[in-house]
């Protein structure tokens, strides 16, 4: 490639292209500004620089919410081959004997808070120069970040990621309904849907009350949850509990471990497990370090199973 085809390609055309990314991405502007960290004013002039140095129009902004033009479309796939090359340049070139590097995981709040801190407690003694940021973000938030180019890894419940994700097996845990502990709910067998549906209900968010599988399974029985209040992610929802303001329905592999003066009722009898993984889009690019900790999570998770 000639010199002067390579000048064109400043750090500012890389700056344009990582802002449309970000609005082609999540289909906003000001969601994309907050995402990469700038001004919603700064991402419409980049969008409109990068446009004026192509010659066509890349986003129909007469459209709510915006839509790409076949341009920007084309221009939005070739971006994300371009991402994905640049990272392999970084792990390829900076690959030394000793794996180093970082890596950004986005996870729910119950993986982030419990169950990842032991695990990356031992994954940072194998390999020190190797640093892991795990962020917990809302549901809604999850499902986006699964797109993110910065984002190398997601963590979440299997039933949320696009179909064809490439998925690694975390762990396996079954419901449970948390109650005050001065709450005695239903006659001392296994609970049955009836014993509880009537109950002041704390869920997490609106549009994500609690896990899919039970809310069908809830329908399908023709019951409708009292829902009193939405607390956001299992911490608050337990201090509700706690606090004697409802009930609520939680994976039993975290409820145990915060202490709260709450009462357990298992539900493994009504509903099915829940399955969380490890996810990233197909073709993915991955480096050495993410690589060492996918395979480091699953020798956890293989030893998990055969115990």
């Amino acid at each position: 490639m000639a010199r002067k085809q390579v000048e064109e390609f400043s750090g500012d055309y890389f700056s344009w292209l990582n802002s449309f990314y970000h609005v082609a991405q999540l289909k906003s502007f000001s969601r994309a500004a907050e995402a990469i960290g700038r001004s919603q004013s700064t991402v419409t002039y980049q969008i409109n620089k990068l446009e004026k140095r192509l010659g066509v129009e890349l986003v129909n902004r007469r459209a709510t919410p915006i839509e790409l033009t076949p341009a920007g479309v084309k221009l939005f796939h070739l971006s994300e081959q371009v991402f994905m090359l640049l990272y392999q340049m970084k792990g390829e070139v900076c690959g030394a004997e000793e794996i180093s590097g970082s890596i950004k995981i986005v996870s729910t709040y119950s993986l982030a808070s419990y169950f990842f801190p032991p695990l990356l407690s031992r994954f940072r003694q194998r390999f020190p120069m190797v640093s892991v940021e795990v962020l917990p973000v809302p549901l809604a938030e999850l499902v986006r970040s699964y797109y993110m180019p910065d984002v190398d890894l997601v963590a979440g419940i299997d039933t949320v990621f696009p179909e064809g994700a490439q998925s690694y097996f975390l762990l396996r845990t079954p419901m449970c309904l948390v109650a005050p502990s001065s709450w005695e709910v239903g006659n001392g067998g296994p609970l049955r849907l009836e014993d509880f549906v009537s109950l002041p209900f704390i869920g997490f968010w609106p549009d994500y009350v609690l896990d899919r599988n039970v809310e069908e399974c809830l329908r399908e029985k023709g019951y409708t949850l009292n829902i009193v209040q939405h607390a956001g992610f299992f911490l608050p929802i337990l201090h509700y509990v706690a606090l004697r303001q409802g009930v609520s329905i939680l994976d039993a592999h975290v409820v145990g471990r915060t202490g709260m003066d709450v009462r357990i009722y298992p539900l493994d009898h009504l509903f099915p497990e829940r399955t969380y993984i490890l996810a990233h889009p197909q073709r993915q690019y991955l480096s050495p370090a993410v690589r060492a900790l996918i395979a480091f999570l699953a020798e956890h998770a293989e030893e998990k199973e055969e115990g």
